[in-house]
């Protein structure tokens, strides 16, 4: 039905700010289950979405549910470069270890848990940080993966980097996204155990406001210049 389709163009751009406008200002506050995906991603079956969409219907103890990613030189081996190949054979996805992950790519969420999220700006590996409030109930509960899985046989393709350079920065901003979010988890987990959850939402909402508030907040919990250095250059230079 295309009068159900809006389109809408943001002034501002970057993931985390993407995010928190879809969540809290242009989702219909009557959906039950967002759904997020990458304009980039190719889905080869027409009822990706739709299984993913009855997989958390149909299971009322989860929160989320994600696509299992799979590289484009992976799925379509053809013509491929020695580096290519060697890039397609190594790391190969698999459901196993991905089932209580959230990927960022493609991945569906009750609305209630959603909104009790607001993104800080700038946040290099952001479906990290989603999971890890969802497993622990917004960092104040024993982490829980259970609370996520993932559905048999429903996939979607990624352009897979395609070169060594693309490759490893590509890993580069794994590392430092996953190194800035263990740091956040423990100060929102410590804020939560001293000022319960409205503590927690109240910090989330200052840092989905403002792009200085994550670097000056990992200056804060990254004291130690021995690696403090790695991050907060590479925040401060980056536009997201």
């Amino acid at each position: 039905n295309p009068e159900a389709v809006e389109v809408c163009n943001l002034e501002e751009g970057g993931k985390s700010r993407t995010w928190n406008k879809f969540v809290h200002d242009l989702s219909r506050p009557d959906a039950e289950i967002l759904v997020f995906l990458d304009a980039d991603i190719g889905l080869p079956k027409h009822n990706t979405i739709a299984s993913l969409l009855e997989f958390l219907d149909r299971r009322g103890d989860i929160q989320a549910t994600s696509s299992l990613p799979i590289k484009d030189i992976e799925y379509y081996p053809s013509r491929l470069g020695l580096i290519e190949k060697m890039i397609s054979a190594s790391g190969r996805t698999s459901g196993h270890n991905l089932r209580t992950a959230i990927c960022g790519q493609l991945y569906a969420m009750r609305s209630a848990s959603a909104r009790e999220i607001k993104l800080p700006i700038g946040l290099p590996v952001e479906d990290g940080f989603v999971r890890h409030a969802i497993i622990t109930g917004l960092f104040g509960e024993p982490v829980n993966e259970s609370r996520i899985d993932q559905p048999e046989n429903v996939f979607h393709i990624y352009p897979s980097e395609r070169n060594i350079s693309s490759l490893l920065g590509h890993q580069i901003r794994i590392v430092i996204g996953s190194a800035i979010n263990a740091a956040l988890f423990a100060h929102f987990s410590k804020l939560n155990g001293c000022g319960g959850k409205y503590q927690v939402i109240q910090e989330l909402e200052e840092g989905a406001l403002s792009a200085t508030w994550l670097p000056e907040k990992l200056q804060e919990l990254l004291p130690n210049s021995n690696w403090g250095w790695i991050p907060l250059p590479w925040l401060y230079g980056r536009t997201f």
